[in-house]
């Protein structure tokens, strides 16, 4: 009698478990179209002259010649060049940037060029004075 009760739960239990869905596939036709339309904006002729000019250049750095001396290069220079150092650069420049105005060098040029004159006009009186 228990076998029969069991089985009958079995058997409900069948009945109520709901009937699953596949996921629904999409269709190919316009999955390959929107794809192919990315891969064609990303090949336009502008992107391709970039793309020739990239590897037109790396093969000129990177010719049996070049590429032990770039290679030292980076081993040289690796070492002392940390990110501590390049803030610093980066500070400097941006200093730099502020305090380098084509107002600030006219200055500084004639600045230097009336201190060199003033520095002819006194060595010309040591000179005469004999010193």
């Amino acid at each position: 009698m228990r076998f029969f009760l069991l089985l009958s739960f079995l058997l409900l239990t069948v009945l109520v478990v709901a009937k699953p869905e596949a996921a629904p596939v999409p269709e190919p036709q316009s999955d390959i179209k929107e794809k192919l339309e990315g891969i064609g904006d990303l090949l336009n002729g502008e992107t391709l002259r970039q793309i020739q000019s990239v590897l037109k250049h790396a093969d000129q750095l990177l010719d049996d010649e070049s590429t032990p001396i770039t290679k030292n290069l980076l081993l040289t220079a690796g070492p002392v060049v940390t990110p501590e150092l390049l803030k610093k650069v980066g500070t400097l420049l941006d200093n730099a940037g502020g305090l380098l105005t084509k107002e600030f060098v006219d200055q500084t040029k004639n600045l230097i060029a009336k201190a060199g004159k003033l520095l002819d006009t006194v060595d010309s009186l040591l000179g005469a004075l004999g010193l």
